[in-house]
């Protein structure tokens, strides 16, 4: 079990989006590779990578509501609240790109998704840190 000053489940909120978000970039803006293996390996890896992050970061995310209160109606609600917004979140990384392609190119489409993206899984994530005791 993880302890520190800072308690047992921020540090992996305040280092969730670092991670999340450096693998994220990767993931959707590969370098230019030569098609075939090449590109398939890389991202193959950076896949793999991002949900072996996704493990280590959403246990302590989903297991802090669980801390935050004793009230079952306060969990239900904080969990409704996650769940709806997660839902969100996922519709805008779906509707930007497909939005965004007739204006540009699908490359450009996918980095400006990825990038307003993380910066919105960034600040929430922070502001969880931030906010919650």
């Amino acid at each position: 079990a993880t302890r520190t000053a800072l308690g047992r489940r921020r540090p992996y909120l305040a280092a969730a989006p670092l991670v999340y978000s450096t693998i994220w970039l990767l993931h959707v803006l590969p370098p230019a590779l030569p098609a075939g293996r090449p590109i398939a390996a890389w991202f193959g890896f950076t896949y793999l990578l991002f949900f072996v992050c996704d493990t280590a970061f959403s246990v302590p995310y989903y297991a802090l509501s669980q801390e935050l209160t004793t009230d079952q109606a306060a969990r239900n609600s904080v969990f409704y609240w996650q769940v709806l917004l997660s839902f969100v979140g996922l519709l805008l990384s779906v509707a930007l790109p497909a939005a965004l392609v007739g204006a540009t190119s699908l490359r450009v489409a996918y980095g400006v998704a990825a990038v307003k993206m993380v910066l919105v899984y960034t600040v929430g994530m922070w502001g969880s840190v931030a906010f919650i005791r």
